[in-house]
């Protein structure tokens, strides 16, 4: 398991799962590669400085401001918030529920999301909604670390 130290403080816990998650749902009602921007935007340098260095700059900013300073070769993409018909297919839902698990996830073990992105995928969260979304964030948590786990493990056979 992990020593349990945690990259920011508990406090700042609920407001940073709240942000990634409607971070999640804004970026994926625009016309792009909603996957790959959002698998960009966690492993880029904004939600590197929240997790990873507990940045208290990018622990205080709200989802708009977090977007801002994503980094990617097309930072407009995302921008359009007019939902086409195939993007109406995207639960909003399960992408709120999946912000705040992978927030709570990156709290609780410590991952840089650049280390996660080699093994996993938003996509891939997104698909075992059910029956993940029963579970609390605790524990849900714990089974994402479990297969963060396995794969890593499977990726350096």
């Amino acid at each position: 398991m992990n020593d349990m130290r945690h990259d920011y403080p508990e406090c700042y816990r609920t407001h940073v799962m709240k942000t990634l998650s409607n971070t999640f749902v804004f970026i994926a009602r625009s016309n792009c590669n909603r996957w790959d921007i959002l698998n960009r935007a966690i492993g880029g340098t904004a939600f590197s400085e929240i997790h990873h260095r507990g940045n208290p700059k990018y622990l205080n900013m709200g989802y708009l401001q977090l977007l801002e300073t994503i980094e990617f070769e097309d930072s407009f993409a995302w921008k359009s918030t007019q939902l086409s018909e195939a993007d109406k297919e995207i639960d909003e839902t399960i992408l709120l529920w999946e912000g705040k698990l992978l927030a709570y996830f990156q709290w609780k073990y410590s991952i840089d999301f650049q280390d996660w992105l080699k093994y996993e995928s938003v996509k891939s969260i997104y698909d075992i909604f059910y029956p993940l979304h029963e579970a609390s964030y605790d524990v849900a948590s714990d089974k994402l670390y479990e297969r963060y786990q396995y794969f890593k493990q499977e990726n350096t056979n």
